[in-house]
């Protein structure tokens, strides 16, 4: 019997009492608009999951929603107009406000519409079931194409012919993945068709820009049960196109790893652990922040790197050691354990017992020859395991004069 995400029997509509989300629906109903909240704060609140992006749908047109929310004097930001789309700031909340559409035609990415005052063709066009439930400003539900059934049961469906959602915007593969990652029951697996469908139209992809792909795949490798996701991504061919050479055996080692420790998922080990040797080529022209590109850095070097656990911890910190240890394909998961992380975390709270400033006093502070010493001795120290004192050390610093 296949198993189906938890869903909360009490939904927590609190979001929608916020003052902000109030200003809005109460700006948009003043001149009669009916407004409903759909997407993913829907999906959240069902599944008992944080509510972060709120998106409305109405059936006021674009030049409506501006007039209305300008009126309450709500700041208004047009980057959508062209789709139907609104931002409206109210408080320190961005709402995107999308008029009914009925789609027209696609260029693969971005649709041209005309507008509707009818919330089935409005459904219609969205692309998953489980993104065309509605909820009204006092809770109520509205389920003109019964996603109910398949959010609640875990199924990720889209909406009419598949081929036909993915060639109006090839965005919507990685989308797929992104919801079975997130949403999909313990029992669910892709279906083989909409498989091969993406393998034919893989192409199509580069018409969505990097930004849009890498936001895609920090949420599917970020999910709490990615493996079913990144499993059907290689069958389809779609994480290959995306990341030449991409493996998915350590990537469930990986996961085992986080499973045993107890520790939350990050983005960054679950990208190395698709492959460690291509990871700094997949990366190089890609939109990842200069902190992130950093820490990928640094863990390959500290693979590399052949010391002991708790001098690992010393030099590169424990939050990097530990997640070097992993992605080390030299240690299972049965290997790690909390004396791993106790090893770590031992060997990153060790000073050094010198004092450049204070017990270097024959050196000229700065220059080459202090750095020098005190790297000696700091190696010394490390080879020692943390066992040479303060004192033994002091004996052991250098006449300047002589070197």
């Amino acid at each position: 019997m296949k198993k189906s995400p938890k869903v909360i029997q009490k939904f927590d509509f609190s979001w929608l009492k916020s003052p902000d989300v109030v200003a809005v629906f109460d700006a948009l109903n003043s001149r009669g608009a009916k407004v409903f909240a759909v997407g993913g704060c829907v999906r959240n609140t069902v599944l008992g999951g944080l509510v972060e992006d709120i998106d409305l749908a109405t059936d006021a047109v674009p030049e409506e929603v501006i007039e209305s929310s300008r009126s309450a004097n709500l700041n208004v930001i047009l980057t959508g107009f062209d789709y139907g789309t609104i931002t409206i700031v109210s408080g320190r909340r961005h709402f995107h406000v999308t008029t009914f559409r009925s789609d027209l035609s696609y260029n693969g990415r971005y649709p041209k519409v005309s507008f509707s005052k009818d919330i089935v063709k409005d459904a219609s066009r969205r692309d998953f079931t489980i993104n065309a439930i509605y909820v009204t400003r006092s809770g109520e539900f509205l389920d003109p194409l019964s996603g109910w059934s398949d959010l609640i049961n875990g199924h990720i469906t889209f909406i009419g012919n598949p081929l036909k959602r993915i060639q109006e915007d090839h965005l919507r593969i990685l989308r797929y993945f992104r919801f079975v990652a997130l949403h999909s029951g313990s029992g669910f697996e892709c279906d083989d068709s909409v498989l091969s469908m993406f393998s034919k139209e893989l192409t199509g992809l580069n018409r969505v820009s990097k930004e849009r792909i890498w936001y895609e795949l920090k949420k599917i490798l970020a999910a709490s049960r990615p493996l079913v996701s990144i499993t059907a991504m290689r069958k389809s061919k779609v994480l290959q196109y995306l990341l030449p050479g991409a493996e998915v055996s350590q990537f469930g080692q990986l996961l085992e790893k986080e499973k045993v420790l107890n520790l939350k998922p990050k983005f960054i080990n679950r990208l190395i652990s698709l492959n460690q040797d291509l990871v700094g080529t997949w990366i190089k022209d890609q939109p990842l922040m200069k902190k992130e590109k950093g820490e990928i850095a640094t863990i390959l070097k500290i693979l590399k790197d052949e010391s002991s656990l708790p001098i690992k911890g010393f030099k590169f910190g424990e939050l990097s050691t530990i997640d070097s240890i992993l992605l080390s394909k030299k240690l299972s998961s049965g290997q790690v354990g909390n004396s791993t992380l106790e090893e770590i975390r031992k060997g990153a709270e060790e000073r050094f017992p010198l004092s450049a400033s204070e017990d270097f006093s024959k050196y000229s502070n700065p220059s080459r020859l202090l750095g020098n010493e005190v790297s000696r001795l700091k190696k010394l120290w490390l080879n020692s395991n943390f066992k040479l004192k303060r004192k033994e050390l002091l004996a052991m610093i250098r006449d300047p004069n002589v070197l």
